[in-house]
């Protein structure tokens, strides 16, 4: 990607995990480990309008899942996204 290519997005994005509440991998100053021990996560986007260095984003839907072993700050993530 370089410098000229511009994006521009709006639209609505729900997320999901297995914490219990709030997940206490992410938050400021705490970073304890999962709830469960790994993190099972959803996160689904839906692009009202949106574009892509002139390609068009409009009513674009997809949804990213994804698995950590651990803490999400670890690096070790499975991911998938499905369109």
């Amino acid at each position: 990607m370089n410098a000229d290519q511009t994006w521009r997005l709006s639209g609505e994005y729900l997320e999901n995990c297995n914490c219990e509440v709030l997940c206490p991998c992410l938050l400021p100053g705490v970073l304890q480990d999962p709830i469960e021990g790994h993190c099972d996560m959803a996160f689904a986007f839906h692009i009202e309008e949106g574009e892509f260095d002139g390609v068009n984003l409009n009513d674009l839907n997809f949804v990213v899942v994804m698995y950590t072993p651990g803490k999400m700050s670890n690096p070790d993530w499975t991911m998938g996204i499905i369109r």
